[in-house]
């Protein structure tokens, strides 16, 4: 399938992937975590933006929480109920 481009975009491509890949190959570049990125990121399991937004993101899921908790003492009461029958 052809896939028309402009001629001026297609050598800024052309300048710009070798200077990416020299980037990357000399470990010189920058996570861009997001849901999408990291999702297909094959260096996840080692990335610190993503350890650091996933410890932001249980900091916020307990704060949330703990708020919840709080601000409905009556359903927090019988939920606990439930689980200890």
């Amino acid at each position: 399938m052809e896939v028309p481009a402009e001629a001026d975009r297609l050598a800024a491509v052309k300048e710009n992937v070798p200077q990416i890949w020299a980037a990357i190959a000399s470990g010189n570049f920058y996570p861009s975590p997001s849901p999408m990125n990291c999702a297909i990121c094959p260096y996840r399991s080692r990335c610190p933006a993503l350890s650091e937004s996933r410890a932001s993101a249980a900091l916020l899921n307990r704060a949330l929480a703990t708020s919840w908790w709080e601000s409905r003492p009556e359903e927090a009461a019988a939920i606990k109920e439930e689980k200890n029958e």
